[in-house]
């Protein structure tokens, strides 16, 4: 049987893993193990002083193509550049402290996980984890899995057997020891990425269209777009009868009439003339979505 097998840790202290017979260890230092099944063209590996990296499968990605990915990845730790791998690859990435996971794009090779209290255990067969740690086989799912043979969207979603889950195609993931941010952290780090994003999109659009909800992720983004005099801004924004949101309205009431809102655009559940905003209307506006066009 050809697989993939290895654990990240949780904690520095020393635990003990299961490893599956007929297996050898890819580096010394790491818990990650290939069995002897493997021929020498499907496995490939990639490494620098701060990344290494397995690679399972086709290798229709050229080497300086990888490396291209990797060295990028390496300093914008942004795993959207993985969208240009080709070929149908696995690739079990380490990078400092933590481990990324990256099944083939069309999901046809998934990449199971386990979570334990002092390890993740990862492989590239359900069998392996299974058999490991004793999982019983998950019956809705072997039902839906005979059902839907030929649709790998319900069948390879999931594991057959209890408590182990695969990583979705397109998907990531990412197994880290950093610490999480504090809140002042976390809200510097989303202010600016709010700030970036809308001063790019303001740059590239002439016409924003945006949620007046008056809560604290629209309310921002009316403020910030009203400083650019040249946008054409329309809000879509609602009424709700509902003491509970009163305060939500007020919000909404002070940007619409003081941030330079050129038009309401909004949709009709009822034709009762309501009071928005100062100015009759005969449509109740009820959905409260953010639109950038």
């Amino acid at each position: 049987m050809k697989f993939v097998y290895g654990c990240f840790s949780r904690q520095s202290n020393p635990f003990s893993l299961p490893v599956p017979l007929g297996t050898n260890q890819v580096w010394s230092d790491l818990p990650l193990y290939v069995s002897n099944q493997w021929s020498s063209n499907e496995l490939q590996v990639f490494k620098t002083r701060q990344l290494r990296a397995l690679i399972v499968g086709t290798g229709i990605t050229i080497r300086e193509e990888q490396e291209s990915i990797f060295r990028q990845y390496e300093k914008t730790n942004d795993i959207a550049v993985f969208n240009r791998w080709k070929g149908n690859d696995q690739i079990f990435l380490y990078h400092h402290d933590s481990l990324l996971l990256i099944p083939d794009l069309l999901g046809l090779y998934p990449i199971y996980f386990m979570c334990l209290p002092e390890y993740t255990v990862f492989s590239s067969h359900q069998l392996i984890l299974s058999s490991l740690f004793s999982k019983q086989v998950d019956h809705d799912q072997l039902l839906v899995s005979l059902l839907c043979s030929s649709m790998t969207e319900f069948k390879l979603r999931k594991s057959l057997f209890q408590n182990i889950e695969s990583v979705p195609p397109c998907e990531a993931l990412v197994w880290t020891d950093d610490p999480i941010k504090s809140l002042t952290e976390g809200t510097t780090i989303f202010r600016n990425t709010l700030l970036e994003t809308v001063e790019r999109r303001v740059k590239k659009k002439s016409h924003i269209s945006l949620d007046i909800s008056g809560g604290l992720d629209s309310t921002p983004l009316a403020i910030l777009t009203s400083k650019n005099p040249h946008l054409m801004r329309s809000g879509l924004t609602y009424q709700s009868e509902s003491v509970h949101e009163w305060e939500d309205g007020t919000i909404a009431k002070e940007v619409y009439e003081n941030y330079g809102i050129d038009r309401l655009l909004g949709n009709s559940i009822s034709v009762s003339y309501l009071r928005l905003f100062g100015k009759e209307v005969d449509r109740f506006l009820y959905r409260c979505k953010a639109l950038s066009i």
